[in-house]
């Protein structure tokens, strides 16, 4: 579904480190949300929420977790800046959670839910590693573990 709303406290931090970086034209990132630099297309090199349209989805890699929110849905690429956590364990939505599920890969479902890496109709963009189960469909994921993206074709 993806966020319509900032959320609370959601971070489970020891560590982290946060970043700026401008947002893509025309989006609203909210705070507690997954965040990813969209790398190809009008809006490359911009930040915007994490997406599993076809579209997007190959053109994007996870930059953190969004430490406040940025309402950029009436301006133009850069007008405005979004802090995100680049190193941290953050809370996050995965439907059906299994003990099973803990070490996994999480992908990308949209900027508040992740699935387990698979081949299907699921992104594969990585936010992190599943590392705690916290009981009905929330898990922490651990995103200073997330593999480094292969290139594997162009973008655009």
């Amino acid at each position: 579904m993806g966020l319509t709303a900032n959320v609370g406290t959601k971070l489970r931090t020891k560590w982290g480190e946060i970043q700026s970086y401008p947002v893509a034209g025309g989006v609203h990132i909210y705070r507690g949300a997954v965040v990813t630099l969209c790398l190809a297309g009008s809006k490359a090199g911009y930040a915007q929420p994490a997406t599993n349209e076809a579209d997007d989805a190959s053109k994007q890699i996870v930059v953190g977790i969004a430490w406040e929110e940025a309402d950029n849905s009436s301006g133009s690429n850069g007008d405005k800046n979004v802090r995100v956590y680049d190193k941290l364990k953050c809370k996050l939505t995965l439907n059906n959670a299994q003990q099973s599920d803990i070490g996994k890969l999480a992908v990308v479902h949209d900027d508040e839910t992740v699935t387990t890496y698979q081949s299907s109709g699921y992104s594969n963009v990585i936010v992190g590693r599943i590392s705690e189960l916290l009981g009905g469909n929330e898990v922490f994921v651990d995103l200073s573990v997330r593999p480094a993206r292969v290139a594997s074709a162009a973008y655009d």
